[in-house]
């Protein structure tokens, strides 16, 4: 067997090198957002990889950004908002320690979230989304992507999720097996045409404004449901047995 010497000093270089190497920002309003926030710690108006490192909570709302290029540096991220900016795409793929996204209010059409295995939270509200992948995130607890332009949705897999909101999209299908904890689920103003709620034995806030095509919604047996809206949705029959605590009820 061959034996391999690494020299002390050409280790250490090369781990120098790689503590100051920069960050690839690519949009100057980003950088200055950092900057700003005093992520650049040795004032060289560059954002080395050392700093990005020591960041755990960031906020960098209503700077102009166009692109979040540079942010999967930031790997110790737990707590990041972005909100009220001009972001098309948000990649975090990887980001295994983030708990909370909130990027509502941007031009969002993709957001990646992929391995961010952590991830508790995600608002991501007014922004054009037409479709999301949610898959592999077993602590997420609160979805917030309404007004956007989606058009099917599978919240299934995630027994930790207790708000789920997704009105205001287009959404024709929307799934949700093994996510049985949902207390609310808001789902108004878009074209579902049968909604089978009855597995939601925790479910208490039940919104289905608007859904023009829904003629089919089972909720009976449902005993913590306190409120239910299906104003104007052209239901068939509803059959409202066993919802013994519902106080609110429109249709």
């Amino acid at each position: 067997m061959k034996k391999i010497f690494i020299h002390l000093p050409v280790l250490l270089l090369a781990v120098q090198a790689v503590i100051a190497q920069n960050v690839n920002i690519r949009n100057n309003n980003f950088k200055k957002a950092l900057i700003e926030q005093g992520v650049d710690l040795n004032n060289d108006n560059e954002i080395q990889v050392a700093e990005a490192l020591k960041v755990t909570k960031l906020y960098v709302n209503k700077f102009q950004i166009s692109s979040l290029a540079g942010i999967r540096s930031f790997a110790n991220l737990e707590e990041f908002g972005f909100y009220d900016n001009n972001i098309r795409d948000a990649d975090f793929q990887g980001m295994t320690k983030l708990r909370a996204i909130y990027g509502y209010n941007n031009q969002l059409q993709t957001l990646n979230v992929k391995g961010c295995t952590n991830l508790q939270t995600i608002y991501a509200a007014y922004n054009k989304l037409s479709v999301i992948d949610l898959s592999g995130l077993p602590r997420l607890k609160e979805l917030q992507l309404h007004n956007n332009t989606l058009n099917a949705v599978d919240v299934g897999g995630h027994p930790l999720l207790e708000e789920c909101q997704l009105n205001d999209n287009m959404m024709t299908s929307f799934s949700f097996k093994g996510s049985h904890a949902i207390k609310t689920l808001m789902l108004g103003n878009n074209q579902l045409e049968e909604l089978n709620a009855t597995p939601l034995k925790d479910l208490e806030v039940l919104n289905l404004y608007t859904n023009r095509k829904l003629r089919i919604l089972k909720v009976y047996g449902l005993r913590k449901l306190k409120e239910l809206n299906a104003d104007f949705c052209p239901l068939d029959n509803l059959n409202m047995s066993g919802t013994v605590s519902l106080t609110k009820f429109t249709w």
